[in-house]
C-alpha cells in the first residue's frame, strides 16, 4: 500500500475483516494502490440480500439504508443511489413489497438504481400483484452486462432502462413513455406494447 503522508511503499500490510465488509473506495482507479506483500481477509462474510425494490415503501428503503450504512450495499439512498449485484436479489426473485400486493420494483423520478455483474445466468425476477415502475433510473452497467428481466405484470418505464450490453425484458405489457436503451441490442417480449 502507499503511504499517502510520504507517498513511500510500505510493506507487510493486512487488513482482517470478520462479520463485515471490506470497501475500497476511490474516485479514480489510480486511487488506490497495493505493493508488496499485502493480505486481505474477510471472514463469514454472508451477502446483504432483498426481496423487493419498492423505493416508494419505507419499510423497503429503511432496510437497504441500513444496508448501505453498514458498508454491505454501495450507493447512498439518501441522496438518490443504489447499487446491487445478482447476489444481492433474494433467491426467487423480487416480490411485492406489501404482501401479495404492490410492485416489486418501483423506481422514483429522483433515484438511480445500478445493477452490476448481470449476465446470462442472473434474470432479474419480478413478482408482485401491480405494475413495476421506472419513474427513475433503472441502468444494467458494465460493457458484459447481459440484463434479462422477466415479469408477472405490466413494466411502466416512465424515467429510463438501459445497459450498457444487452438488455431482454419479459412482460405481459409495457407502457413507455420514458427511454429504454442498450449499447448491444435488446429485445422486448411482451403481449402488447404501449408507447406513451
Amino acid at each position: 500500500m502507499i503511504n499517502t503522508s510520504n507517498e513511500q511503499a510500505s510493506t507487510g500490510n493486512h487488513a482482517t475483516v470478520a462479520g463485515g465488509v471490506l470497501i475500497f473506495n476511490g474516485g479514480n482507479s489510480t486511487d488506490i494502490n497495493m505493493e508488496g506483500n499485502v493480505a486481505l481477509l474477510t471472514t463469514e462474510n454472508h451477502p446483504a440480500t432483498f426481496n423487493n425494490l419498492d423505493l416508494t415503501n419505507s419499510t423497503t428503503t429503511g432496510y437497504i439504508q441500513v444496508l448501505q450504512n453498514t458498508g454491505r450495499l454501495l450507493g447512498n439512498l439518501a441522496t438518490g443511489t443504489v447499487s446491487f449485484q445478482p447476489l444481492n436479489v433474494a433467491s426467487g426473485g423480487l416480490v411485492a413489497s406489501t404482501g401479495p400486493t404492490g410492485p416489486a420494483l418501483d423506481i422514483p423520478g429522483s433515484v438511480t438504481v445500478t445493477g452490476n455483474g448481470f449476465g446470462v445466468s442472473s434474470t432479474l425476477a419480478l413478482g408482485g400483484a401491480n405494475a413495476q415502475v421506472i419513474a427513475g433510473t433503472l441502468n444494467f452497467a458494465g460493457g458484459g452486462s447481459n440484463a434479462i428481466i422477466t415479469s408477472t405484470q405490466q413494466v411502466q418505464v416512465a424515467g429510463t432502462l438501459s445497459s450498457a450490453g444487452v438488455l431482454t425484458a419479459t412482460a405481459p405489457s409495457y407502457t413507455v413513455s420514458g427511454t429504454v436503451s442498450s449499447t448491444g441490442g435488446h429485445s422486448d417480449r411482451q403481449r402488447q406494447r404501449n408507447h406513451g
